[in-house]
């Protein structure tokens, strides 16, 4: 990881994404992840900077287009998804040319009795036999470094070897990294950091298989379905998840970003409010890090009492002291860069040393959250780089999504502590419920709900089109991520088949969203909404969303439950009178059912409309 040198540079929040219109690629985070991001809350002090500038993308959706060409150089991982990559690159009217042998390396044959499609000897002679292939492709995938990893695969001589004039000097390359299984593979690890140093340098593109195998790089967190072992991928799912990701990441259809997994949603474009002006360079506010670090959290989406769940953890961890290492004082402590260096966080032999606000530990959690915080212009070892982090992590397609979204279900500081303590911190304290320690965090929270939540505003002062599924000044959210709404604006303005209503063709597992607040009063609705969601707004207003595959089942979003505009309440699915995967969204008042399409637009282009004011027919065909 790039921390060998930390510049004490504030990070810069919402210019991040403010300027993706200008630079056309953007960091990897999903739409709900930019509600973090967004300025103009009591909290945060805003200096007018005009600082758009460019911001770096792992690998934000490449230019091979219809009619492109590409060539994959790969190892037995390649070799058993050839006929998956080749089905979704002919899908895309891309022509592959692919060179896979099982236990290839740059500098080793490999065994092709094992499995081999197209050229086979070394990575270096398949590419030289394959030098017209190199040449004339649009683009260049490399998917080494399982067999040897840097001593058999030299990335800086394989990277010059494919820029030699009669191989390919122009075409962009893309290099799959290492999937790090369990248990942790520190090899492997110091390859995809090799990689990423690689792409800091602008030489190539990474794609970062291995977050999506194990996000936090532990090597323990390895959905079984995802890989057979520590390194290949299963077949079907594994495979399919692996090369859809690879596709994605270099068409030009890509959905952004893959640098947190398949599942993370990206943003291509913004618009509206979030064109590139005058930047904001933003400053945390409060008079200590525990109360900074509560507004923070407000900020952010949370409650009050969601805060303070946070901050008695941090409270409890390491005194809300970003610079502070397990066993020392921050005074004692040493800085972020000279500790990571020490290899203290990850040593074999004995329990690894935490770190930072939540004592970061375990093998290159703290690198990644570095690397991370570095990647998006901060500095890691400050309080506002690590709670974006931590609030990335959470976010809907974060890595730890799921503990976002059961820590966005608590309701008292109480239970969040708990949540947090035990789903995310994992620590001793979580082991012994009642005990000291669990109790201290608890006390700690309490008191800064009573100390700061006076002031706190939950809404955390979202503005623009930029938020959780879209959402907009006012009442109401897109029920998808805006990006379904900038790639596929003609889904949500299409007529219903039949009567008043919308369908949005969307894939299964895509998170749905209450377009309003109220409350739940029917989940699952059952029947032909299939496993749907019910919302009361208010005022004869009534929202149904049907078709889902967990309507009920998401936390804090069960019958009486009260949502928020953008809270997740469910997955798409195809359940019910459903003829394939897709979200039905009804939209009733006071009784007699209304076009929602015209609502969709106004939301993504931030002009509601008078509700009462849409039409009731017009809109089926």
């Amino acid at each position: 990881m790039r921390v060998t040198r930390i510049t004490p540079v504030r990070l810069i929040i919402s210019v991040l994404v403010i300027c993706s219109l200008v630079t056309a690629q953007v960091s990897a985070y999903s739409l709900s992840t930019i509600q973090s991001f967004i300025t103009g809350t009591p909290y945060y002090d805003a200096v007018a900077a005009a600082i758009c500038q460019g911001v770096k993308s792992s690998s934000s959706g490449g230019p091979l287009k219809s009619g492109s060409k590409v060539y994959l150089l790969g190892d037995s991982i390649t070799a058993r998804s050839v006929s998956t990559y080749e089905q979704q690159f002919t899908a895309k009217g891309i022509t592959s040319t692919i060179s896979a042998v099982s236990g290839r390396a740059w500098n080793k044959a490999g065994n092709p009795a094992q499995g081999t499609h197209g050229t086979e000897g070394t990575g270096k002679e398949a590419a030289a036999a394959d030098k017209a292939a190199i040449n004339a492709a649009d683009g260049i995938i490399i998917a080494l470094g399982t067999n040897g990893t840097e001593e058999k695969n030299p990335i800086d001589e394989i990277i010059n070897t494919i820029r030699q004039e009669d191989y390919n000097k122009t075409a962009p390359i893309w290099w799959v990294n290492v999937a790090n299984g369990p248990p942790g593979n520190k090899d492997v690890v110091a390859f995809n950091t090799k990689l990423s140093a690689a792409e800091t340098a602008n030489k190539i593109k990474v794609i970062p298989w291995s977050k999506t195998v194990d996000p936090d790089g532990d090597g323990t967190n390895n959905p079984q379905t995802i890989l057979d072992d520590a390194t290949h991928p299963s077949i079907p799912a594994g495979v399919n998840q692996l090369v859809t990701q690879v596709v994605t990441a270099v068409s030009d259809n890509a959905t952004g970003s893959t640098d947190v997994g398949a599942n993370a949603a990206a943003i291509a474009t913004a618009g509206g409010d979030c064109a590139c002006k005058a930047g904001t360079n933003s400053e945390l506010v409060g008079s200590e890090n525990a109360e900074k670090a509560f507004h923070y959290m407000v900020s952010a989406g949370y409650t009050p009492e969601q805060a303070a769940g946070f901050v008695g953890n941090f409270v409890r961890e390491s005194g809300v002291e970003p610079q502070i290492e397990e066993g020392r004082t921050a005074q004692t402590s040493r800085p972020i860069a000279e500790f990571l260096a020490s290899g203290e966080s990850k040593k074999t032999s004995g329990s690894p040393k935490g770190y930072g606000l939540v004592g970061w530990t375990g093998y290159s959690q703290l690198d990644n959250m570095a690397a991370w915080v570095t990647d998006n212009g901060g500095d890691p070892g400050s309080l506002q780089g690590q709670l974006s982090y931590l609030v990335y992590q959470l976010s809907v397609g974060g890595p730890r999504q799921a503990i976002g979204d059961a820590m966005r279900a608590t309701k008292t500081a109480e239970e969040a502590t708990i949540v947090f303590n035990v789903k995310y911190e994992v620590s001793g304290d979580s082991k012994n419920p009642g005990g000291k320690g669990w109790n201290l965090r608890n006390q700690y929270a309490n008191d800064a709900l009573a100390k700061y939540g006076g002031n706190a505003s939950p809404t955390g002062g979202t503005t623009g089109a930029c938020a959780p599924g879209g959402t907009t000044p006012g009442e109401y959210a897109l029920p998808l991520d805006r990006k379904w709404y900038d790639e596929h604006k003609q889904w949500f303005t299409k007529p219903h088949h039949d009567y008043p209503a919308s369908d949005i063709p969307v894939q299964t597992g895509t998170p749905v969203y209450s377009m309003s607040g109220g409350t739940i009063t029917s989940a699952p609705n059952g029947g032909k909404c299939g496993t749907g969601v019910s919302i009361d707004a208010g005022n004869g207003i009534k929202f149904v969303y049907c078709h889902g595959s967990d309507g009920g089942s998401v936390p804090g979003a069960s019958v009486g439950d009260v949502v928020k505009p953008g809270q997740l309440i469910m997955h798409s699915a195809s359940t019910g009178n459903s003829s394939g995967p897709h979200l039905h969204v009804g939209l009733k008042i006071n009784g007699t059912s209304h076009c929602p399409q015209n609502l969709f637009v106004g939301i993504a282009e931030g002009n509601i409309p008078d509700l009462n004011a849409l039409p009731t027919s017009g809109c089926t065909n």
